[in-house]
């Protein structure tokens, strides 16, 4: 089986979605992504496919699943590379954050994920760094 095939998708996604302890029924995941990416709205069938090996989603859905699943978009379309690995381990903290907020409503699970999304995109302060100026309120 090629890493690149909707088989090889599957079985990521399969993987991926029970250590995040999401479901993998059609209809559950639908509603999970659905509550999560109500920007890019998937059907039950259109999940189905996902789940069965038989399509692959868009880019702009695989991307967000990757977010939301927090795996490397490349690793959960084609399979896992000897330096994504790493990669992997290291968001680790972030998967336990987010696993950690599923009780929380869908809002403020968004603005966690926004502000993990947020930090991670800043450059590293070693400890004890002061801070970087900030513009005072007008």
């Amino acid at each position: 089986m090629a890493p690149e095939s909707p088989q090889g998708f599957s079985l990521r996604l399969h993987e991926i979605a029970a250590r995040n302890g999401i479901p993998t029924g059609s209809t559950a995941f639908a509603l999970w992504f659905n509550q999560q990416a109500p920007e890019l709205r998937v059907t039950r069938c259109a999940v189905r496919k996902w789940l069965c090996a038989e399509a692959i989603p868009s880019q702009a859905r695989m991307v967000r699943l990757a977010q939301l699943l927090g795996v490397d978009p490349a690793w959960l379309r084609f399979g896992a590379t000897a330096e994504q690995l790493p990669q992997a381990q290291d968001a680790a903290p972030l998967h336990q954050l987010l696993r950690a907020s599923r009780h929380l409503p869908v809002r403020d699970q968004q603005l966690l994920l926004d502000l993990a999304r947020a930090m991670l995109d800043r450059p590293f302060l070693p400890h004890g760094s002061p801070l970087p100026p900030t513009a005072s309120p007008a």
